[in-house]
């Protein structure tokens, strides 16, 4: 092979060469992937706690019970009047997937006529806490109980805390 020849090919598979190299070390160009989406939980009181009408015997414990369904049960020399119980009813909206933790604190007080006391304690939420958001809205069903002694007729009003806690 003659000089000339020698350089020709060298001009020739020099950029060969370098075109082939970059085949062989060609990485994808990789873009930083999507940021997740915020977890934000979010809720909404669509139903309040409510144990409805009643009135109480002689003295003693007494309580009156509203389940997670809106049913009321006694104990105690209590009289139920009519209906109008309902559980607290919330919607939570969280992305599907998310653990939610629920507090429901410690017990209330609700007072009433001639400053009497009612002390309400919150019941098991439905469903369960934890639990995990299977759909974008959860409802939430919170039951509870009022215990006392002497309850003077009238109206009776309080607040209560619930804490729902993304995890």
């Amino acid at each position: 092979m003659n000089r000339q020849t020698q350089q020709s090919i060298r001009r020739l598979l020099v950029p060969l060469i370098i075109i082939a190299c970059s085949f062989v070390f060609y990485a994808p160009a990789r873009a930083q992937q999507k940021p997740p989406k915020p977890i934000s939980v979010k809720v909404y009181i669509m139903q309040s706690l409510e144990f409805g009408s009643f009135c109480v015997g002689a003295d003693g414990a007494k309580t009156i019970t509203v389940d997670t369904y809106g049913n009321r049960t006694t104990a105690g020399n209590v009289y139920l009047i009519g209906s109008g119980a309902s559980a607290a009813l919330f919607i939570v909206t969280a992305l599907p997937g998310t653990f939610i933790h629920i507090d429901t604190g410690i017990p209330a007080e609700l007072t009433g006529p001639g400053g009497a006391i009612l002390t309400l304690t919150l019941g098991t939420p439905y469903p369960v806490s934890p639990f995990v958001a299977m759909g974008e809205y959860t409802g939430v069903n919170i039951g509870g109980t009022l215990s006392f002694n002497v309850a003077p007729a009238g109206n009776y009003s309080g607040t209560f805390s619930v804490i729902f806690m993304q995890e």
